[in-house]
């Protein structure tokens, strides 16, 4: 064997094993974003779900990931979770259909509601 042979087998091995490690540094082209890095993690079968509020198709999110990770069964899309988080939250007695507010609450209406009043 020559050594211009040898020399240019030990550059195409050493070409071909640099190629290997960029492809596998690369790591595989999936749409799973939340268990980057971590491949011990139950993933869904599926990667579309339906939104809890609107009924639209769409695909997981790391924030929809996470919830089902934490045992989630309803999962809601982007535009249902930020109206939500903007949507005060109803009061107690008004979950209730003819409870009544608290006494102080129901002084304090009847205040404004005087001041209100035309004389």
């Amino acid at each position: 064997m020559s050594p211009e042979l040898i020399f240019a087998t030990a550059i195409a091995g050493a070409a071909f094993l640099g190629g290997l490690l960029w492809a596998r540094k690369r790591g595989p082209k999936t749409r799973n974003v939340a268990h980057k890095g971590r491949r011990d993690a139950p993933t869904p079968a599926n990667l579309r779900y339906t939104c809890a509020g609107c009924a639209g198709q769409f695909t997981h999110s790391r924030r929809t990931l996470s919830a089902r990770e934490k045992g989630a069964k309803s999962f809601y899309c982007n535009a249902c979770h930020t109206r939500s988080l903007t949507v005060p939250k109803p009061k107690p007695w008004q979950l209730v259909p003819g409870a009544k507010k608290h006494k102080k609450a129901e002084q304090k209406a009847e205040q404004k509601a005087d001041k209100k009043a035309p004389r």
